[in-house]
């Protein structure tokens, strides 16, 4: 079991880490803009191959020919 340890701050000083924080974040987000390049709007799709549709497709294709071919034994049995 972890032991947790907490030290007690004063509210300036707490105020103080939350604003460091928040620049450091800031910071790091330049930087990261810089190396990556801007980040994609919320919700735009990345470009490339959406391969879970790919694969969606695939097992779709694969249950319609497994009911095709269960069809047409089924037909085959009662026909004789």
């Amino acid at each position: 079991m972890a032991r947790e340890r907490t030290i007690k701050v004063s509210e300036d000083e707490y105020r103080a880490l939350r604003r460091a924080q928040r620049e450091l974040e800031a910071v790091k987000g330049q930087k990261m803009t810089q190396v990556m390049g801007p980040s994609a709007p919320p919700g735009a799709k990345p470009p490339g191959v959406d391969w879970g549709g790919v694969a969606l497709g695939a097992v779709a294709a694969l249950g319609a020919v497994a009911l095709l071919r269960w069809l047409s034994r089924e037909s085959e049995e009662e026909d004789g």
